[in-house]
């Protein structure tokens, strides 16, 4: 009877009919063994002193002897070592202060060995009530406040003044442990090493709604760490680490040395989804984010972060893609290349590049192989007096740009204005206003080297060329509206009286429907209904930069946008 109530009441299905079968003894052990249960573990004392078996309370390092020893510590309960779960009881503000490390790591206040999620409150705007924190006292000792070999997962806890004399100034997970961190703060830690925040070894780490800011390390990784290297007993081994950052905000940290000044993933792949990423420096690649693998953009915004002396202001990454729309990177700086964005590979689409800068190539992106990039706005960015052909735009050594904006860019001396690249594919983009140094007579607009083709395209206005090639090479492709060239045979039927100083008829940059700014056909244009009638459209195009169908009318319009009715869009634009 007894084995039958185990099974029936604390047994999952699957693991009863093993039980079942099992003779009576092997049943017990069986049962008992798979209905292990993660505890759940009350801290109801906010003193940060180390753990002491003594203590009639509850502390948070009681808990934490707790759970690394599967046993009763202290006046905690007895935690398995399986996933348990520290609750710090505190309603209202409190602050947990530590003044000395753990007996069993110098390094670090709390020293975890098994899995355990350590829960706090928030108030209503999911701020934490709980803030964990290393004594501000004269001679308090340098040590981060958390260093774990399990998995982690923190929830509406504030982590402040830890200062690690390694990696992980607030937090270390080594090993292949991961952390997740909710509803949190990371603010004002230190690393001599990386990771000023949070670092991680060979794990995952996943930020969600929550805030890193203010944190500083001597090398790479100010606020977030991940790196592809673990210390062994026979020496060490290289892995893979990844990094997710959602709904969160990385601002204001900085790399001393290395790179990554608000974040560094070394091996492995970072997404960040719905955040912002600003005001981070670094002193050499990538002063908002750096990854060695790959970066994925989704809704969010990478904004006024710098590399002092290397590239990818706001990025930097071999590959960077976006998902979705509506994506921003903005005033960053680099030196050595895409102030906004550096990557060797890149496919973009709904993002806003603007208003970065860099000394060397790409004012706003560079990219050193190939570039894909659709619906999207480069506009306003610049490179420096480097005469080094830099480009303020973007560029590429090969790209294929459709339904876009590129607008107001400037390149320096011997530079190019709006887009630069090797073999160069254009479909219906409206690219003006851009300049190049007038010491030169070069491009304004698009520079190409090898190989170009150019369907439906606004290329005008723009300083000294609007297309320049060298030696003579020709354009393939139709329905363009180029005003001047550059030792580049255009098209037969390329349209070269239609100027913004004629009857161009742009409006200025401007939310005219869409996640990204684009330049509206007024009344009267000569690029309205002067595209391509054939579908389907050249490029696959079948919508303009804003989403709309395309073509609407007797013709597709040339250029990024398609003139329509008004209409609401049912994301609230119009």
């Amino acid at each position: 009877m007894h084995v039958d109530y185990l099974m029936a009441v604390r047994t999952p299905a699957p693991l009863r009919k093993r039980c079942a079968r099992a003779p009576l003894a092997a049943a017990v052990a069986l049962c008992l063994a798979g209905s292990a249960q993660a505890a759940t573990i009350t801290v109801n004392d906010s003193r940060g002193d180390p753990a002491n078996p003594n203590d009639s309370t509850c502390s948070l390092a009681d808990a934490v002897a707790a759970v690394n020893q599967a046993a009763q510590f202290g006046g905690c309960a007895a935690g398995d070592g399986n996933n348990d779960r520290i609750v710090l009881s505190f309603g209202t503000a409190t602050t947990i202060q530590f003044a000395l490390p753990s007996p069993s790591d110098n390094n670090s206040a709390l020293s975890i060995t098994k899995p355990v999620s350590i829960v706090g409150a928030v108030d209503a705007n999911h701020n934490p009530l709980i803030t964990l924190t290393r004594s501000t006292l004269s001679g308090t000792p340098a040590f981060r406040l958390i260093g774990t070999a399990g998995n982690l997962s923190l929830d509406g806890i504030a982590l402040t003044n830890g200062s690690a004399s390694e990696s992980g100034g607030a937090v270390r997970a080594t090993g292949y442990a991961t952390v997740s961190v909710s509803n949190s703060q990371v603010n004002a830690n230190t690393a001599v090493v990386s990771g000023g925040g949070v670092a991680v070894d060979c794990g995952a780490l996943t930020l969600y709604r929550s805030t890193v800011s203010g944190n500083s390390a001597g090398k790479s990784g100010g606020g977030l760490y991940v790196s592809d290297y673990l210390k062994t007993s026979s020496g060490s081994t290289t892995c893979s680490s990844t990094m997710n950052i959602n709904r969160s905000t990385v601002s204001n940290n900085t790399a001393a040395v290395g790179s990554g000044g608000g974040a560094f993933s070394f091996n492995g792949d970072a997404t960040v989804t719905g955040s912002t990423i600003s005001g981070n420096t670094t002193q050499v690649n990538g002063g908002g984010i750096y990854a060695y693998q790959s970066v994925t953009l989704s809704a969010s915004t990478v904004s006024n972060n710098t590399g002092q002396s290397g590239g990818g202001g706001g990025v930097w990454s071999y590959d960077v893609s976006t998902t979705g729309t509506g994506s921003v990177v903005s005033g960053n700086t680099a030196v050595l290349g895409g102030g906004g964005i550096f990557a060797y590979t890149a496919n973009l689409s709904g993002i806003t590049v603007s208003n970065n800068k860099s000394t060397y190539d790409g004012g706003g992106i560079h990219v050193k192989n190939g570039a894909t990039v659709a619906n999207s706005t480069v506009a306003n960015n610049a490179t420096g007096y480097c005469e080094c052909r830099a480009t303020g735009g973007m560029s590429a050594n090969s790209m294929t740009v459709t339904n876009s904006t590129i607008t107001g860019n400037f390149g320096g001396n011997f530079g190019y204005g709006g887009l630069y690249g090797k073999d160069v594919t254009l479909y219906f983009n409206t690219i003006v206003g851009n300049t190049a140094m007038p010491v030169n007579d070069r491009a304004g607009g698009v520079a190409f080297f090898n190989s170009a083709t150019m369907v439906g395209n606004i290329i005008s206005g723009n300083s000294s060329n609007d297309v320049y090639t060298f030696p003579s090479r020709t354009v393939s492709g139709g329905y363009n509206i180029i005003t001047r060239s550059g030792f580049a045979t255009l098209p037969n039927d390329t349209n070269t009286s239609c100027s913004p100083s004629s009857n161009l008829n742009l409006g200025p940059l401007a939310y005219n429907g869409g996640p990204t700014q684009t330049m509206a056909l007024l009344d009267g244009s000569c690029a309205i209904d002067a595209g391509p009638d054939a579908m389907p459209l050249p490029g696959g195009v079948s919508t303009d930069q804003r989403g709309l169908l395309r073509p609407y009318g007797v013709s597709a319009d040339i250029g990024a946008y398609e003139l329509q009715p008004d209409v609401i869009f049912a994301d609230g634009f119009q």
